[in-house]
Formats: C-alpha cells, structure tokens, sequence
C-alpha cells in the first residue's frame, strides 16, 4: 500500500508528532509499504536514517514569531500536486491541521482518497503563543534594550513581567475563553473532512465526542520503539527527579520547580533536571532563581535522543504539571525506563498512569504544587514502593509497542481502501 503523510512538523523539530510520524512511518515501511512525507524545510537538515520505502518532501517554510525552532510551511500546490499523482497513494494521513495539513485534505477530496486525521495537539490550550504579546519579536526587542545602558533594568523588569503573565495564565482562567472556542470550532471542521479521525488516547476520544466530533474516531497510542528504552534494574535512592519535554509555558513546569522547591524545603536531599528546551527556559532559571534552587537544578537543554534513556534510567522519579497532554511520549519513554511517574488528573495522564499502581495522579488547583510535592516525596522515601511503581510503570507500557500500533494503523487503512 501506497501512504501519504502530511505534517507541519518533522525532523529536526523535536516533539510528539515527529516521532509518531517517524515510528509510524518507519514500522509500516518495513512490512512492506511505502509512504511520502510532505513536510517542512528546516535550516538544520536531518532525515536520520530512513527506510528505503520512505521518501521525504519539504518544503520552504518561514518561522514562528513566538518559537523559533517551529516553521510555518509555505507549500507549493503544484509541486505537491504532481507529487501525489507521481506516488499515487491509496490513502492519505494528515498530522496537523496546519497548511501542510490543509493541502492534504484537499487533495485527498479533490481526487477522492481516503482521508485519515490523528488529534495530536489540543491547540485550544496554547492562547500564550498567540496572544498579541507573544506575538511581539520580544527577543529583538530585549537584545536592543539591553544594549542601551538605563534601559537594562526595564528590560529586566519587562522579562519578569512577562514570565509572570505566562505562569499566571493557567490560574486565571475561569471558564472557556473565547479563543477555546473558535480552536474548538475550526479544528473540528477541518477535522470532520476526514474520513477517519484517530486520538492517542481515550481521554481525547472521549473530549472530541462531547465536542460534536462527527466522524468515526478510533483510539491508536502513538506508540514507542521500546528497544531504544529499556528499564532500569536498581531502585536503589538516587536522589534525582526528571522532567524531560518541552519547556513551553503550556507543559506548567513552574509548577514542577515550585513542587520541588517543596520537596527540597521538607528535608530531602535531591536534586531536579530538566532535559529539554522551549521558550519557557529563561523564566523558568528566573524562577529557580527567585525560590532559591537553582544550585539543584540541572538544565539540561536540548539532549540527543540517544542518550535520553540514560537519563531515565539515572532518575527516580518523573514528574510532569502538563495539562493539555493528548498522550505525552515522554510519560511512555519515562515508563518504559521503569520509572514511577506523577502527573496531573487532566486529559490522557489518567489513561497513563493508574494512582497508587505505577505512579500517582494529583488533582489540578491551588494546591498541585503541594499536591506532587507530597506524591514525589512518598516515592523518594520508600524503595520498595519506587520498585513496585516502576515495574508496573514498564509492564503498562508495554501495550503501546510501536511495532503493534502500525499493525492496528494497517488495518484500519485497509477497512478504509477496501469500504
């Protein structure tokens, strides 16, 4: 079978969608398939290491204003047009609704191709990347105001406000805002094209329903090559807790270091790293900075994949705050390394991470810094509850072997070609 991606994201850019891109691409490859990639350009070029049966098109793209490492793809129709016809593909599968995205669906319809969308994203709980502040090229103007002496303290101030008004986003917010709504809206109507529309988890299953999601949405896990990460075999106290992942506003790993901040308060002798980067780093070292931890947090910035297991492996403990997670690979990577994890009460951790069985799920509010403080101290302090936690932790993720879930994808693109 003949397949044909389209995503606004890929390689280089490091997040979720790329490597459910990769994996599923890769996996179906190797039973025999073959599909083309219709996907940004990248100042940094990497196409890895690609099965023979997988080929590659970018296209130029421009940058965000609010996160340099992501790109807006500006496709040439008819480049992918002759593309299409060229492969020839029996079904096509759209990864973002972004303009690559939107020219998939509409050649998918425009030459009646079976079309199948995956919900990665819940773009409705990203409004401080479009909000007019962010939209500013605030690095531009922090450079210039730093540069003219008397100005240095406003542009310290402003660079606090502003971590201030990001962090404060999430405790504001009352009830639906106006901009969750028309996400909402627009997402489902490019969403409903599809002929198929597949979740991560049923969590967002059961979200899209209550939406009005109209078509038929099944329920596949991005999946994980569990070979890359395998579990760690001494539970003995380390004294490390993770996060590893974006460092975007939207993940609320303030809440993380103010949870440690807690842990660190209360007696323990730990220390947190991050491993990741994003435009929420620098407030977040202001942040550690103002609660006194910064000489026991480790940022880790941008780490190679190859070494995230590791990483892993040398915690105790994984935490996450995120509240807009779909699936989170990294919760699968960190479970798959046999470690305990804490999350949120919010979206696909519940599905993840059973409370009191391979980890704990605190409730979102006032008090969740409190709330993970007291869930990572109780794993830090008991080893053979880390032990137990972590065992389960891989046995649980073992059901979202990537190899299994391009099996199930298989199939269901089969019942579409063949309806």
């Amino acid at each position: 079978m003949k397949i044909a991606y389209f995503t606004d994201t890929f390689v280089p850019e490091v997040n979720g969608v790329t490597y459910a891109v990769l994996n599923f691409s890769e996996n179906l490859a190797k039973r025999g398939h073959s599909v083309i990639i219709f996907c940004p350009e990248y100042e940094r070029r990497s196409e890895s290491k690609l099965n023979r049966n997988v080929v590659v098109e970018r296209f130029r793209s421009i940058q965000t204003p609010t996160y340099k490492d992501t790109r807006i793809a500006l496709p040439d129709f008819s480049r992918i047009y002759q593309r299409f016809i060229d492969f020839n593909p029996a079904v096509v599968h759209i990864h973002t609704p972004g303009t690559l995205g939107l020219a998939g669906m509409l050649i998918a319809k425009w030459r009646d191709v079976p079309l199948v969308g995956t919900y990665h994203t819940l773009i409705s709980e990203l409004p401080m990347y479009f909000s007019p502040k962010a939209l500013i090229q605030w690095p531009k103007v922090k450079q210039e105001l730093m540069g003219n002496g008397w100005f240095k303290n406003i542009a310290e101030g402003l660079e606090t406000l502003r971590g201030n008004l990001g962090w404060e986003y999430k405790k504001v917010k009352k009830r639906e805002s106006a901009f969750e709504k028309i996400t909402w809206f627009l997402q489902n109507k490019f969403y409903n094209y599809c002929d198929l529309v597949i979740v991560p988890s049923s969590a967002i299953k059961k979200e899209l329903v209550k939406r009005k999601m109209k078509k038929r949405v099944e329920v596949v896990s991005n999946g994980i090559d569990l070979e890359n990460f395998w579990p760690k075999k001494n539970y003995r106290f380390l004294g490390k807790i993770l996060y590893s992942g974006r460092v975007g506003y939207e993940k609320n790993i303030d809440k993380v270091i103010e949870a440690f901040a807690v842990v660190r308060k209360n007696g323990c002798n730990c220390e947190l790293i991050v491993a990741g980067d994003g435009p929420a780093m620098n407030d977040m070292k202001i942040l550690a900075d103002k609660l006194r931890v910064t000489r026991v947090i480790r940022f880790l910035g941008m780490v190679p994949r190859r070494k995230l297991g590791r990483i892993y492996r040398a915690a105790d403990v994984f935490v996450t705050a995120s509240t807009m997670e779909t699936q989170g690979l990294v919760i699968l990577e960190a479970m798959a390394s046999g470690l305990p994890v804490v999350g949120v009460d919010k979206y696909a951790i519940s599905d993840m991470v059973h409370d009191g069985e391979n980890g704990y799920v605190v409730k979102t509010g006032s008090r969740v810094k409190q709330s993970i403080a007291r869930a990572v101290s109780m794993i830090l302090d008991d080893a053979h509850l880390r032990e137990r936690m972590g065992r389960n932790a891989r046995k649980s993720v073992e059901s979202h072997n990537a190899i299994r879930m391009a099996e199930v994808t298989e199939k269901l693109y089969t019942g579409l070609v063949q309806a």
